[in-house]
């Protein structure tokens, strides 16, 4: 498992985080009331040091802001909410750089829009999960905290009637958080497979840090996901492609396309095939060459379901018609170093 601490803000995050803002401001504007659930929460926000992953993402941005007039709304919007140095930190934020993560940012873009936020994190491990309950009750939501311990499948059978109490308990006007320590894969479907007439989820954000788990996830969630029809989100790394026989893959391919003697990254490309076959949408990014040591993350994949519309499309995330494509890297360039290539 990656370190989430050296990693908060890297690129992988510039290409994660104003999707889901976009999806979140899009999906919320009709509701009074939007249930956000993440199955991967982390910590709820990161002191970012003076040289880390952040500098070449986050921190490259940020610095363009002023000086680049050309950089699209999204990311603009996406460094006002995600990222505060010691210079100009808001109320209620920590007195040091800082990079938040992803269900605060959803917090406080439902916040600004005067939504009754209900969220539902899921966490593995017990000090991501203390700091998420105490950031939002710092922020003033009401809290529920749910320590699974080696009962997960036991949980799941009440989980669902818990978090109904909990959403009947709490008062119209209060947010309500509800962090679970335990394995979301187990967890999380019960949320809205167990429903029955009651409302489900608004948006389920999926963050694994890696493809293709023993037990076949991320894709049994989104196959859960898809059939009840619930908007989310799936972000997944591309890993780069060594060397082969002396030959490099080419830097103008994603590591999963298929070439004639050679496989590439097996596993994201049967993973966008996959979510392709099911009628989500896959967008891939890259901010490097796919050619390289097999563990360098060189780009990342988005997998969207029941998110788009007629009025609203890629588009308006990615900004598709700004685009400038690129003959020596694969896809189209969105900003600086990001390149894009939407699968339809």
């Amino acid at each position: 498992m990656p370190d989430q601490k050296t990693n908060a803000g890297n690129e992988g995050d510039v290409m994660k985080h104003p999707t889901l803002q976009k999806v979140t401001d899009h999906l919320s504007d009709s509701k009074s009331e939007f249930w956000y659930v993440e199955t991967h929460a982390a910590y709820p926000y990161y002191f970012l040091p003076l040289k880390g992953a952040w500098t070449g993402g986050i921190g490259h941005l940020a610095s363009t802001l002023k000086d680049d007039q050309a950089i699209p709304r999204p990311l603009r919007d996406y460094v006002a909410i995600a990222y505060h140095d010691k210079l100009g930190v808001t109320e209620g934020f920590p007195d040091k750089r800082t990079y938040l993560g992803s269900a605060p940012q959803v917090f406080h873009i439902l916040k600004d829009k005067k939504k009754r936020i209900r969220m539902t994190l899921f966490e593995m491990a017990a000090e991501p999960t203390d700091q998420l309950l105490d950031y939002f009750e710092a922020q003033g939501a009401q809290t529920v905290l749910v320590r699974t311990g080696n009962d997960a499948g036991h949980v799941a059978t009440f989980l669902r009637k818990w978090w109904d109490a909990a959403v009947e308990k709490a008062h119209d006007d209060d947010d309500l958080v509800m962090v679970v320590q335990g394995d979301s894969w187990q967890l999380a479907p019960c949320l809205w497979e167990k429903s029955g007439e009651n409302r489900n989820p608004d948006l389920v954000f999926v963050d694994p840090f890696k493809l293709n788990d023993p037990y076949g996830q991320p894709q049994q969630l989104l196959c859960s996901l898809g059939q009840s029809n619930i908007p989310f989100i799936c972000w997944t790394p591309l890993f780069c492609v060594p060397a082969s026989n002396g030959s490099k893959w080419p830097a103008a391919k994603w590591s999963f396309e298929s070439e004639q003697g050679r496989t590439g990254d097996q596993g994201a490309q049967a993973f966008a095939n996959e979510c392709k076959a099911k009628g989500y949408q896959i967008t891939s990014c890259c901010w490097d060459g796919s050619a390289g040591a097999r563990q360098k993350m060189y780009g990342c994949q988005l997998a969207l379901g029941n998110v788009f519309s007629d009025g609203f499309t890629a588009n308006d995330i990615w900004e598709l018609n700004c685009q400038e494509e690129d003959q020596g890297k694969p896809g189209f360039r969105w900003w600086d170093k990001y390149y894009v290539q939407v699968q339809r």
